[in-house]
């Protein structure tokens, strides 16, 4: 079963077809509920930074394995997506990982590599298959989602307290969004990709039984991708604006697909992601060393030029996020 339904697809399914969805969403969290009467951790347990740390975000396009040193060498925070972690664990290990299956087979895929997570955290919305949450071995952080129906959110919230979230239009963004609840100070982005050079690359990558290219142009630059992505770049780039604007600098390291060219998402390769925080960390190191650290009379520090001040409860008005059409001057015809 397809993981996310946009609104206009749901107004487009049958009585019966709706009916089975809530059921199967139902099922999973009834199942789950059990978990969930014994004690749990919402998303809102989720460390908070201040806008003091790193946090990457990993997603399933290929990854070399120079990036995971590069990673390894940083104090950052990463979160992963789970069908990546067969092509991560054996270089680097993250601290969190997503996962939004909705069907045993998901999980089950992954088992091996769920046996291997007692120091790592999984974040997961209530309504995933329990067979996932059966297989993990470390902590777990639970969240209501916006993407069922407003009877069972409402359910959900009365029965648990969860608020309803939302949870992006795939594992990606999933992790994207509960990446930037933590409040970092800085959020790198690696192999979060969508859109290839050629149409050759996107027929390599897992599709849809019915896709359909797209031809992407922006400032001459040509990609390509598969129609169901279009509306995925939307909500990226809207969510990736409102981040930026409340303090956390959005650097694209996948280098490409369809976060290229944004004001709101830099550019960056993932040695100059590495190198910022290097120095940052160096910089620290020699100011606890020297002691010159400018402080007040109360020992605090007097450097407000770029302290936040926003709580996380100001940063993601998540409910209310609504997938949007990306802006026509972003793809071009065929």
């Amino acid at each position: 079963m397809q993981d996310f339904f946009t609104h206009d697809e749901m107004q487009d399914f049958s009585h019966e077809q709706l009916a089975n969805l809530r059921r199967y969403w139902l099922r999973n969290y009834a199942d789950n509920f059990k978990l969930l009467e014994e004690g749990f951790k919402g998303i809102s347990a989720l460390p908070d930074y201040g806008y003091g740390k790193p946090v990457a975000v990993i997603g399933g396009a290929p990854i070399s394995p120079e990036t995971f040193e590069l990673l390894d060498e940083m104090d950052i925070i990463t979160v992963c997506c789970d069908k990546a972690l067969p092509r991560i664990l054996p270089y680097y290990r993250p601290d969190y990982v997503t996962a939004l299956n909705t069907q045993k087979t998901d999980a089950v895929e992954l088992e091996d590599w769920f046996a291997d997570s007692k120091d790592m955290s999984l974040i997961v919305p209530v309504t995933v298959h329990p067979k996932t949450i059966e297989l993990w071995n470390g902590d777990v952080y639970w969240m209501n989602p916006t993407n069922t129906h407003e009877d069972i959110q409402m359910r959900i919230e009365q029965e648990t307290g969860l608020q309803p979230t939302h949870r992006g239009m795939n594992v990606g963004e999933f992790s994207l969004l509960m990446a930037a609840f933590m409040r970092p100070a800085e959020l790198g982005l690696f192999g979060l990709w969508y859109a290839w050079r050629s149409k050759s690359e996107v027929l390599k990558r897992p599709l849809p039984e019915s896709y359909s290219l797209v031809k992407l142009v922006d400032n001459g630059d040509v990609w390509y991708t598969d129609v169901t992505w279009l509306s995925s770049r939307a909500t990226f780039l809207e969510f990736c604006k409102s981040v930026t604007l409340q303090g956390t600098e959005i650097h694209n390291c996948s280098l490409g697909g369809i976060l290229y060219h944004t004001e709101y998402c830099k550019e960056t390769t993932p040695e100059e992601f590495a190198e910022r925080w290097q120095d940052d960390l160096r910089t620290k190191d020699k100011e606890s060393e020297s002691g010159e650290e400018e402080r007040g009379e109360d020992g605090t520090d007097t450097d407000t030029s770029t302290r936040k001040t926003k709580s996380r409860d100001d940063i993601l008005p998540l409910s209310k996020m609504r997938i949007r059409d990306a802006p026509d001057e972003h793809y071009g015809g065929d």
